[in-house]
């Protein structure tokens, strides 16, 4: 691949990815608080926000693992979903991390 194909890529993951997150947080959020969704996990006591999203992420990254070794019976559910929303959820985790503080 050559590194303008490369860059474009990028850029049409990143616009699909964005595209994406904003139909969900739509979706889950319910007002003001983009990550709402993700600390229901502390407000029920589970685990921290950061914990559960890296959960979540592990899943992606379980079903990304599976999907290159065999065909994935959920169609709606492609490799390339799985990458996209392992992308998102990075950014999620990004957004809890800087909100608590932990990074800048």
């Amino acid at each position: 691949m050559k590194v303008n194909e490369l860059l474009e890529l990028a850029q049409k993951t990143f616009m699909g990815c964005s595209d994406t997150l904003t139909a969900k947080n739509h979706d889950y959020s319910k007002g003001d608080d983009a990550l709402r969704n993700f600390k229901l996990c502390e407000v029920m006591q589970l685990t921290d926000s950061a914990t559960g999203i890296m959960v979540r992420l592990c899943d992606k990254f379980a079903r990304i693992c599976n999907l290159l070794h065999c065909e994935g019976k959920v169609k709606s559910e492609s490799i390339e979903d799985s990458i996209d929303d392992s992308i998102n959820y990075l950014v999620i985790l990004k957004a809890t991390l800087k909100e608590q503080g932990k990074i800048k």
